[in-house]
């Protein structure tokens, strides 16, 4: 049975642990963001100091699974995406590429993306569905899509504008727009 990669902890990656959906080799966003530390292990004492993708502010990502997969900083945070249609699935879906594919990475195709998100509890109708929910956000400017060389598939990676986080999907429909007035995308 596989384990968690990173030094110091020990979880095994089924079960409970399979509540971490986006990074396939560590059991949470904590161990993951521990092994990039400069002592690489995993210390459950120790929280990360993370921000919000929803409102900018920062808080401590900490080791006990109910806090380690925490992306937003409080439950209100979380309400406010999943108060939006389709906000819970948008959100999931703008996670993977925001922490999978930065810009100047090699980046993630629609199939890649449906295939990830097969994980989620959403409907999402294969590599035309992650295509079409996606156009808004490359209309915005929060995710782009550029051809691959030789074929016709599309390649998806995330802004390289500073400060656009997946919790600023709102800004694309125009939901809360005034909280987050400091961030560079135009409307």
């Amino acid at each position: 049975m596989k384990v968690c990669q990173t030094t110091g902890c020990e979880r095994k990656l089924s079960g409970y642990a399979l509540r971490n959906k986006v990074h396939d080799s560590h059991c949470s966003l904590y161990c993951k963001l521990s092994s990039e530390q400069p002592d690489a292990t995993c210390n459950p004492k120790v929280s990360i100091t993370r921000t919000c993708y929803v409102c900018d502010e920062t808080f401590g990502l900490k080791y006990p699974y109910n806090h380690a997969n925490q992306r937003t900083c409080s439950s209100r945070c979380q309400h406010k995406v999943e108060s939006m249609k389709n906000g819970r699935r948008n959100f999931s879906l703008l996670t993977i590429i925001y922490e999978l594919a930065p810009a100047g990475s090699s980046g993630l195709t629609a199939e890649d993306l449906a295939i990830r998100m097969q994980k989620y509890p959403n409907n999402i109708k294969g590599i035309s569905g992650i295509t079409q929910i996606l156009k808004p956000f490359v209309r915005y400017g929060m995710v782009t899509a550029t051809a691959e060389p030789g074929s016709r598939l599309k390649v998806f990676r995330w802004t390289s504008s500073p400060g656009i986080r997946p919790g600023h999907l709102g800004m694309c429909f125009g939901k809360y727009s005034s909280t987050h007035s400091s961030t560079s995308l135009t409307l």
